[in-house]
């Protein structure tokens, strides 16, 4: 997973590869929400997968529950499977 502070170099970077990559037709730049291995995952989306130009991506069990460990929030765009069951 990749937490970082605010940015304004990662917010422009974000922003030209979903507007300007593959040739001017746009990227999705997709970012993990973040992740607490004690299993205290709190609401709130990290940064950089909070910001506006970025898709963030969460976990998932087997089970199709959120995973224990995988922040969420208003944010998150999608989940898609992780580690098992837990």
């Amino acid at each position: 997973f990749w937490e970082n502070a605010e940015s304004t170099l990662i917010e422009t970077v974000i922003e030209q590869v979903s507007q300007n990559g593959r040739g001017g037709r746009g990227t999705p730049v997709f970012c993990a929400s973040g992740n607490d291995f004690l299993g205290f995952a709190t609401n709130g989306v990290a940064y950089p997968a909070a910001y506006d130009h970025a898709i963030a991506v969460g976990a998932s069990t087997d089970k199709r529950q959120r995973a224990y460990y995988s922040k969420w929030g208003p944010e998150l765009w999608v989940v898609a499977p992780s580690g098992g069951g837990q």
